[in-house]
């Protein structure tokens, strides 16, 4: 499942699961810097994707100089993402 793939059915589940627009947004822009972290890992599958892969980038994530609620929506997006694919 590509990048592109997952943003659709993810958008679609929280939609369907009755989000608000603003969590909607909220979920789905912390998830280009996961995008970006997959390709420069060689991951273009996320079925592909470890529990190692999302620990390194959590581990990622908590070294960048940005503020801790933008380090959280990030970490948060992506756990989100995959509950949607995993139901």
């Amino acid at each position: 499942m590509t990048a592109d793939e997952a943003l659709m059915e993810f958008r679609a589940w929280l939609r369907v699961s009755n989000y608000r627009p603003a969590s909607i947004r909220f979920y789905t822009t912390g998830l280009p810097t996961f995008w970006a972290f997959l390709t420069q890992s060689g991951i273009t599958d996320l079925r592909r994707v470890t529990r190692a892969d999302l620990e390194e980038y959590g581990s990622l994530i908590r070294r960048l100089s940005i503020s801790r609620a933008t380090k959280a929506q990030r970490i948060r997006s992506v756990q989100r993402l995959f509950v949607c694919l995993v139901e």
